[in-house]
């Protein structure tokens, strides 16, 4: 059996940084880090993470997200793995079922996890750029080149759910405010590599469920500052008040291609803790 590294998570991210995988990997040598544990406070697709558990590179992944929508998907994904797939298998994938899925989103906080999980998944994989809150790729004509299943190929879907389920001892889960908790690294007794990618300071009202105002980013800032026990690694986009928030920290610019909305390559930066020695390159 070929597992699949590369592109190892089910969902599609607007801004997804899973072409920084070998760039962790190199971090990870590096620092003498292999066989820690990689935390995700700010999760999302996990792409990164899940890319170096299945190469063995982290022993173990956490991956935590304040979206109930994407909690209920990793939940499902790890407790309800062989269910959710079925679900993939035997839904249609049509536009009075793309109506049925908003409406579960629309009232997240009564619907099961599963249920929750499943339509998630759903409409990341039939909404343009994989965007929860957009709307259907092809719209409601279904006229274009590209139509509400353009994304959700079957298969696909359930062969990297069904890999998950192989790892699935190795990861754990949260649905926790970062902001309202003092441990970033989520209580790891082994040595962790934490890697925050918080919602962009720029127009993130427009690509997350959950977005920060400013205040929000200063606190993440200052928890940040404070944690002395884990190697941490940040993203963001460069807002020129994010580059003053974490003036005091090593940091690399790197350029990351985007398909929210439409394709484009934008400016990131990374920061760094003290405690890390950092490759030369980002690719």
């Amino acid at each position: 059996m070929t597992i699949v590294t590369r592109y190892p998570t089910p969902l599609r991210y607007p801004g997804g940084k899973q072409r920084l995988a070998s760039f962790f990997e190199r971090l990870i040598e590096l620092n003498a880090l292999r066989n820690c544990t990689y935390v995700e406070p700010f999760a999302g697709g996990g792409g990164v993470g899940l890319s170096l558990l299945m190469k063995g590179v982290v022993r173990s992944v956490h991956f935590n997200d304040l979206d109930r929508s994407l909690y209920a998907f990793w939940y499902a994904v790890k407790y309800r793995n062989r269910a959710l797939r079925e679900l993939i298998r035997s839904t249609r994938v049509s536009i009075a079922e793309w109506d049925r899925q908003k409406l579960i989103q629309n009232e997240k906080h009564s619907s099961t996890l599963l249920e929750l999980g499943f339509s998630t998944l759903f409409l990341n994989r039939t909404n343009r750029s994989g965007i929860i809150r957009g709307g259907m790729i092809g719209g409601r004509s279904q006229s274009g080149d590209w139509n509400i299943k353009s994304r959700f190929n079957k298969d696909r879907i359930i062969e990297r759910i069904r890999q998950l389920r192989d790892f699935s001892s190795q990861i754990s889960i949260s649905n926790k405010d970062v902001l309202a908790i003092n441990d970033i690294s989520f209580g790891t007794n082994s040595p962790s590599l934490v890697y925050l990618d918080p919602p962009y300071y720029q127009k993130a009202s427009r690509l997350y469920m959950n977005h920060l105002r400013h205040e929000d980013h200063a606190t993440l800032a200052n928890k940040i500052e404070n944690t002395s026990n884990s190697r941490v690694v940040v993203t963001y986009d460069t807002a020129k008040p994010i580059i003053e928030l974490y003036s005091g920290y090593k940091r690399r610019f790197f350029d990351l291609a985007h398909t929210a909305a439409k394709y484009k390559v934008g400016r990131e930066v990374m920061f760094f803790s003290d405690n890390l020695r950092i490759p030369r390159y980002i690719p």
